[in-house]
């Protein structure tokens, strides 16, 4: 161990103390000068502090209004909508039965014509009407390509108030 000890608490503040006006040459403050040293300092750390939140403030004001600014500048929000609210004529009740089958049962005792033309009708109807339905409307017009090739026997001519989707069907047939 060694002999250096250090100085107490004491000694220390005497020492600091002793010094403070014994180096600089300039005798203690006055406390009315501590005072309003320490009154104008405490002012600019505030007014410091006051000027920061307020930039702050300012700056987060400014970004906001930038966002908005550009928001109004594009597309409306109106022109953003996905499916639009069209007002529509109520739909009639359906004039055919949901079941193409059904309707095959209640025309089994009908004239080849009126046959024909009821399950054109449905198929037309089944494709294109409210409800669109194509596996009931390929039911339809295979019951129409099978009666005309069973009536003709010949090649299966397209005509053009004809469907798409009967077009296709006689197109394939062929």
């Amino acid at each position: 161990m060694s002999d250096h000890r250090l100085p107490a608490e004491d000694e220390w503040g005497e020492a600091i103390g002793g010094l403070s006006g014994q180096l600089s040459g300039v005798p203690d403050p006055d406390p009315s000068f501590r005072d309003a040293l320490l009154g104008m300092t405490g002012r600019r750390v505030r007014a410091r502090h006051h000027r920061r939140v307020a930039l702050q403030v300012i700056g987060a004001m400014l970004l906001f209004a930038s966002g908005w600014a550009f928001g109004a500048w594009g597309e409306a929000p109106s022109n953003h909508r996905i499916h639009p609210i069209v007002d529509s004529p109520p739909q009639a009740a359906p004039t055919v039965p949901a079941d193409p089958a059904d309707l095959e049962r209640a025309l089994a005792g009908a004239s080849p014509e009126v046959r024909r033309e009821k399950l054109l009708e449905a198929a037309d109807e089944y494709l294109g009407g409210g409800e669109v339905d194509p596996s009931s409307a390929l039911y339809c017009y295979r019951q129409i390509l099978d009666d005309e090739d069973q009536g003709k026997g010949g090649a299966l001519e397209i005509s053009p108030e004809d469907s798409w989707l009967l077009k296709a069907l006689r197109v394939a047939r062929n």
